[in-house]
């Protein structure tokens, strides 16, 4: 007769103090190990939520999606008072790239705590190695420069959560056009971090002066908006000594300079950066993996070549910001109250705080090169 183990059942509160600490993509792994597993965890499912056309769904839990009313007459029902219970359990909101074609009708009405920990914008990133933008531009939330002011996937969370967020992860934000028309029309306020990830141009796409696929550096336009105390700049590359590549050209205003994005002359990333430091009255601002840019008059291979033979500096992108910033002060009321630092890749994985900007898989050629490096 075959045996049968039995796992030991955990208190409660130890459940809790084991799942209080695990990231979302540890947690929705338990829900798919098995059935015994996924009894445990599903209480705590309702944490992590991703917003589809049906409205907020979560992944292994009891109702899935449990803002949405089913026509089924024998499927299970959801009071209101465990609809309250619900949203007062969540802690992030993913929205994912998705089709125009569904942003067209808004989602079901949702409820959400007045400060949502983590509301996570994933527009660019994509699965093709090294880039964030396919080259068909398939898989965007919103192709290229299509407007995705009147999102409805993003308009029904911030409409839900007046408050604001302890932290905004912004993945590869497309650039605005200068018109201000692409922009929602409640945004997000961060109360304390915020993060952006900047893509690389694919080097397959022509530069040209029509070329819209580089996210900005911004999340929204944020003039007169709030984003938090702590701004994180990642300039994001799949693999330790990867080139990034700036696009081909940056608007300001509307029009189109002849300006490289890293470029010392004109608007650049690094007086965009100053300007919303300056205006936010940030406390910190951080500059991650800038040394991958590549820079004017070079091209990705010699910028990787030089990457490999450890002859970029970080201190080169230090002293182009201080140059540009520099610039600035002279037409400046108040001093300015940020301090910037620009980190490697490494040394910013190395404090930890990476679960709610990306997965195990994207970070894992660096964390493979880390650990072999140890």
């Amino acid at each position: 007769m075959a045996s049968t183990t039995t796992l030991p059942s955990l208190p409660a509160e130890l459940l809790l103090e084991i799942f209080l600490h695990l990231p979302h993509e540890d947690t929705r792994t338990f829900l798919r190990i098995n059935s015994h597993f996924r009894r445990i965890a599903q209480p705590y499912a309702y944490r992590y939520g991703t917003m589809t056309k049906f409205g907020l769904h979560f992944p292994g839990a009891a109702h899935p999606y449990p803002f949405c009313d089913d026509p089924n007459p024998e499927a299970l029902k959801i009071t209101e008072k465990k609809r309250e219970w619900i949203a007062s359990q969540l802690e992030r909101i993913d929205v994912v790239p998705h089709s125009e074609l569904d942003c067209a009708s808004p989602p079901p009405h949702i409820l959400c705590p007045s400060v949502l920990n983590v509301l996570r914008l994933d527009w660019h990133i994509s699965s093709d190695p090294g880039f964030c933008i396919p080259e068909n531009g398939s898989g965007c939330m919103h192709e290229y420069s299509i407007n995705f002011g009147g999102c409805a996937f993003l308009n029904t969370v911030l409409q839900n959560c007046p408050q604001g967020y302890r932290e905004v992860i912004a993945r590869g934000v497309p650039r605005p056009d200068g018109s201000g028309a692409m922009y929602p029309e409640n945004y997000p306020v961060t109360t304390g971090r915020h993060v952006s990830v900047l893509c690389s141009q694919p080097p397959s796409v022509p530069r040209t002066s029509d070329c819209l696929t580089q996210p900005d550096l911004e999340t929204f336009d944020v003039s007169g908006r709030q984003c938090g105390e702590h701004l994180e700049v990642i300039f994001w590359t799949s693999r330790p000594g990867q080139a990034w590549i700036p696009p081909c050209e940056f608007y300001v205003n509307g029009d189109m300079l002849n300006a490289n994005v890293c470029h010392p002359r004109g608007e650049t990333v690094w007086s965009r950066l100053f300007d919303i430091a300056y205006f936010h009255r940030l406390k910190k601002v951080t500059v991650v993996n800038a040394t991958a840019i590549v820079p004017p008059g070079s091209t990705p291979d010699e910028h990787e070549a030089r990457l490999s033979r450890g002859e970029v500096n970080m201190r080169d992108n230090e002293d182009l910001f201080i140059a540009n910033a520099e610039k600035q002060k002279e037409w400046l009321d108040n001093p300015i109250t940020a301090t910037f630092e620009f980190i490697a890749m490494e040394q910013w994985i190395r404090r930890n705080t990476w679960g709610d900007v990306f997965t195990y898989a994207e970070l894992d050629p660096w964390l493979t090169a880390m650990r072999e490096e140890t």
